[in-house]
């Protein structure tokens, strides 16, 4: 990936490919201006190894 102002650390380059990354830029350019309600931008999905120890039910 190119460099940036705010890199993404390469564990997570695997969960940011080209095409979320160019959906999220092209986002971050037209938010300004949208006169959309709602803005629909691609989640991202981070699997974990282990289970934390703070959970409630």
């Amino acid at each position: 990936m190119g460099k940036s102002i705010h890199p993404i650390p390469a564990e997570y380059e695997k969960y940011f490919p080209e095409t979320t990354l160019n959906l999220y830029k092209k986002a971050y350019e037209e938010l300004p201006t949208t006169k959309k309600q709602f803005y629909s931008i691609p989640s991202v999905a981070f699997p974990l190894n282990s289970v934390t120890g703070n959970q409630k039910k």
